[in-house]
């Protein structure tokens, strides 16, 4: 899911692609999107600050599944596959949990 509702219609599994850059750059689609209408004026920092704490991100666990059907291995080897991507020099692991350091949101509910 992102900001945008008609973009990347055309492919199923776009979404886990948007995802892995979560992993790999400490962002995601709808971050993506919102700094689209950041640098074209259409809207403010603050404004697509405010859209991600309402929105928050969400794990796309129905195309996780279907793709993992499709190739053929279990959700949990498709998230092992994942952390190999995770880019140690934005994350840092606490306990089991993974945080980026100075995340430009304070509050963000890591998952």
């Amino acid at each position: 899911m992102g900001y945008y509702n008609y973009a990347d219609i055309d492919c199923r599994f776009m979404s886990i692609h948007h995802w892995m850059k979560w992993y790999k750059f400490g962002f995601t689609r709808t971050m993506d999107n919102l700094s689209l209408e950041i640098r074209n004026g259409r809207m403010t920092r603050d404004e697509a600050l405010s859209i991600l704490k309402k929105r928050k991100e969400k794990i796309p666990n129905n195309d996780i599944e279907e793709f993992c059907e499709f190739i053929g291995i279990s959700k949990k080897e498709f998230f092992r596959i994942c952390e190999k991507f995770r880019n140690k020099n934005i994350w840092s692991k606490n306990g089991s949990l993974w945080k980026i350091n100075n995340f430009i949101i304070q509050d963000w509910n890591w998952i």
